[in-house]
């Protein structure tokens, strides 16, 4: 059985019909999920996918499953990877907000605006050398968060 759909005021009438036919069913082996944000800087090229989560929810089975797949198989130098955008409530204005890489290692980072804004800018401090851009700079992402910057940036829970 295709599991419901919570909110159908988010969802269009082709979604709606796709979950409403017993012959494609999930029960089948079909999923369907979309991507919510493909950010890209066209000064640069650089871009990413970004997938937003609200009320620190997180990605379904299938989700995580098919964009992972996605991730594996993109073989372009502009290419910086798919992120998980999680807020505590809807947005970068009511509440913490944090980041993950998808298909690398589940660690979320909470970041402040700054640093989300930093992230959007595809800032360094953010990505890999632009040569390997498959993976987050964990080695910057984790001095980003020691007690220099923390409470400016990001922080750990």
């Amino acid at each position: 059985m295709t599991r419901r759909c919570n909110d159908k005021s988010m969802s269009t009438e082709m979604s709606l019909w796709l979950r409403d036919q017993p012959r494609i069913a999930s029960s089948y082996g079909f999923v369907a999920t979309n991507i919510d944000y493909v950010w890209q800087n066209y000064k640069t090229h650089d871009w990413i996918f970004i997938e937003e989560k609200r009320y620190m929810s997180d990605l379904s089975f299938s989700q995580e499953e098919i964009m992972g797949m996605i991730n594996n198989k993109i073989n372009d130098n502009f290419y910086l990877g798919m992120y998980l955008v999680v807020f505590e409530k809807t947005s970068p204005e009511d509440g913490k907000i944090f980041i993950e890489k998808i298909g690398i290692r589940r660690k979320k980072y909470e970041l402040t605006k700054e640093g989300f804004f930093m992230f959007l800018e595809f800032d360094s401090f953010f990505f890999a050398d632009k040569e390997t851009p498959s993976k987050i700079n964990a080695d910057n992402m984790e001095l980003f968060i020691t007690d220099i910057v923390k409470g400016k940036y990001a922080q750990v829970d």
